[in-house]
């Protein structure tokens, strides 16, 4: 088609009065002549003018040669009625580089070849070999549809017309539609939902949430409640309408769901949408391209047919099964979604299967000669679900919450206690420590036991802690049984200490107290040797060397913080130091009562510094952090080396297991299958998503 503007110019131009106008006139018909059939005889009057330059002269001849230029330009000859999505019918192609610079005209538009020779058969057959085979693969980039030329010099125009009208489909498909709205206020969350049937009848829903939910998780429930009602009420093709933007692209793939309750909400949809498409009155994705290739049938809708025709130049019929041209083999066998799970269990864990990744179980799928369009996708889904890929999964060690550090506003307000051992065994049978930490000043207490009972830790817990430095506000334990028993409940109550217990196989949760017993451990490493059952006579030295060091966090010692000043260690007796050499009870006294006097200034520079640490801790910690979380009623894996101690092929994970309760952040109480309650809670990094 020629340029509008130039063939505007030509309609609105006034008949030429001198010779300079009709150059002008014989220059915008060379411009067009290439869309002009017989331009030379259309534009012969304006030329002989040209010839006798001298002599002007626009006679009648000149003028109807002007006017039928005109009409020519405003009236093209047409077949047919133009139609939306206009199709290219190419007659004859000269050469391969004409051929090429029109390529962006065959890629905008459906082409239709016609031609007496049988090109399509030539370029579906799958013995073809060498440059034919480049020709397929090149033309299949474009949506052609091949029809027979018929004799035009002996055939009616009529016959011509009646031959190129392709074959219509008939295939009636029957749409319900669901309208859907969604809304949540201070008094409550409900939704509402409209069902039209094929035949135009509409039932309405209005529907009550007993639930807390935000507006896009009403949003979401009334399409997840609509979409069951219509599968209810017998619907095969289902068109989903709601005035929510964000559901809308999520479910088309335009926006990510974020957060766990906005994928899985989404993730309900599309197992709804799979339900659909998955219905048996629902033809394969087969069916369109089939009925093309076998009988040149298309869809009514233009954008439907034309995206069958430039798909069916990558397909062929051998023996009328569907056969995809590939690259990495010549020919990949279609499938239906039916035999899909089939074909990829047996690859997976079949008798030569080895429980590949998602990507490398389509990839080998496709390498044994198969294909359907959603093969990456049900890969994944199928190796998410598998029971044994889920339980030999690899651990993951990225932090799932945000670090939350245990701040203590003054000395001895919280202590963390623990149980380290079984150690070597040492004289009275003891072999077992208990540890206590102060969260403020770090002091550390600890004593040697032969057994640990509930009984143990009271005794401990009175001697070395309410009757030395006074009742605390609050302990901070583990799960383990002689911290929960009632005799020790009771004991704390009647005291007001509150107890704090962390999470099962979990001891970042304590995390104090866990670095306290590491760095006595390995002091107590250092200075055995052989007679690894005196770790009990070097335990008060291990205590004192800890007491006096300072801490990385707080830069003062734990007896610094406690006392208001350092202690003098042996050191100093052994190689006097100025305050050993100088000293004087009389000025000491007055020093140590200053001491006394700033060693609250001492006590929160202490705690200031502590704070910038824990939130220095806490950044590097939070960098690393992956977030995920449970909701109630989700099935969870645990790790199995949580509870027992695992073998080289032992299962990772253990399962599954339901939410029943959400505790805090990454904190939850679990249940068997069977409903039997598991005890204590359990943090978030012992915990996996299970998929059914």
């Amino acid at each position: 088609m020629g340029n509008p503007e130039k063939i505007e110019a030509i309609i609105n131009m006034q008949p030429p009065g001198t010779t300079k106008e009709v150059q002008k006139l014989t220059g915008r018909i060379a411009a067009l002549n290439r869309f002009i059939s017989r331009s030379s005889d259309k534009g012969l009057p304006f030329f002989k003018i040209l010839k006798k330059a001298d002599a002007f002269s626009w006679n009648e001849q000149c003028q109807a040669a002007f006017e039928n230029l005109k009409k020519y330009l405003t009236s093209p000859p047409l077949l047919t009625k133009p139609k939306p999505g206009e199709t290219l019918f190419l007659y004859l192609a000269i050469s391969e580089g004409h051929c090429r610079k029109l390529r962006p005209y065959f890629q905008s538009h459906p082409v239709v070849v016609l031609t007496n020779h049988p090109l399509k058969k030539i370029l579906a057959n799958p013995n073809i070999s060498g440059r034919m085979v480049k020709w397929s693969i090149e033309l299949s980039e474009h949506g052609i549809e091949y029809q027979t030329r018929p004799a035009i010099k002996a055939q009616p125009l009529a016959d011509f017309i009646s031959e190129m009208t392709g074959a219509e489909n008939r295939q009636i498909t029957e749409w319900w539609k669901i309208f859907v709205d969604g809304s949540a206020t201070s008094q409550g969350s409900g939704a509402g939902v409209i069902i039209e049937t094929p035949q135009g009848d509409r039932l309405q829903y209005a529907i009550k949430f007993n639930f807390a939910a935000s507006n896009n998780e009403a949003e979401y429930e009334a399409l997840i409640a609509g979409g069951k009602l219509a599968l209810a009420a017998g619907a095969k093709h289902l068109k989903a309408y709601s005035d929510s933007q964000l559901v809308v692209n999520q479910i088309k793939g335009d926006y990510e769901a974020k957060g766990s309750k906005m994928t899985k909400k989404h993730s309900e949809v599309e197992n709804i949408k799979e339900e659909v498409l998955t219905g048996d009155a629902l033809p394969s994705w087969k069916d369109g391209i089939e009925a093309y290739l076998k009988t040149g049938t298309l869809p009514q809708d233009p954008k439907e047919a034309r995206a069958i025709r430039v798909r069916a130049g990558k397909f062929t019929l051998i023996g009328g099964e569907l056969y995809k041209r590939g690259f990495s083999q010549p020919y990949l066998k279609c499938i239906n979604q039916d035999k899909v799970e089939y074909v990829l269990r047996e690859i997976h864990e079949g008798s030569c299967g080895n429980h590949s990744g998602g990507r490398a179980l389509s990839s080998k799928a496709l390498r044994q000669g198969y294909f359907w369009p959603t093969m990456r996708k049900d890969a994944m889904d199928l190796v998410r679900k598998c029971q044994k890929c889920q339980v030999h999964a690899n651990i993951t060690h990225l932090p799932a919450t945000p670090l939350q550090p245990i701040q203590s506003p003054c000395p001895f307000d919280q202590w963390g206690m623990d149980i380290v051992g079984k150690l070597p065994r040492a004289p009275g049978q003891r072999e077992y420590l208990i540890v206590a930490v102060d969260y403020f000043s770090k002091w550390v207490e600890a004593e040697a036991l032969s057994k640990i009972t509930e009984k143990e830790v009271m005794k401990f817990a009175w001697k070395n802690i309410v009757c030395r430095f006074g009742i605390p506000r609050a302990f901070v334990m583990d799960n383990g049984t002689q911290f929960q028993g009632a005799k020790l409940r009771q004991w704390c109550e009647e005291l007001k200490i509150k107890q704090y217990y962390t999470s099962v196989a979990t001891p970042q949760s304590n995390g104090q107290t866990e670095v306290t017993n590491r760095i006595i451990l390995q002091s107590l490493k250092t200075r055995l040797e052989e007679a690894k059952g005196n770790w009990v006579d070097e335990l008060p030295g291990v205590l004192w060397a800890y007491r006096t060091t300072p801490r990385r966090s707080t830069r003062e010692s734990p007896f610094s913080l406690v006392y208001g000043t350092e202690a003098v260690v042996p050191v100093e007796i052994g190689e006097e130091t100025l305050r050993v050499q100088q000293y004087e009870p009389a000025s000491n006294n007055s020093e140590r009562r200053a001491d006394l006097d700033l060693i609250q200034e001492l006590r929160h520079s202490a705690n200031a510094r502590t704070t910038a640490y824990k939130a220095m801790m806490a950044k590097a910690y939070n960098s690393k952090v992956r977030h995920r979380g449970f909701q109630v009623g989700d099935l969870v894996l645990r790790r199995a080396d949580a509870t027992k101690n695992l073998g080289k092929l032992d299962a990772k994970w253990e399962g599954p297991y339901q939410v029943t309760e959400v505790i805090g952040s990454g904190t939850y109480k679990l249940h068997k299958m069977d409903g039997k309650e598991i005890p204590r809670t359990w943090n978030i990094a012992n915990l996996k998503k299970y998929f059914a």
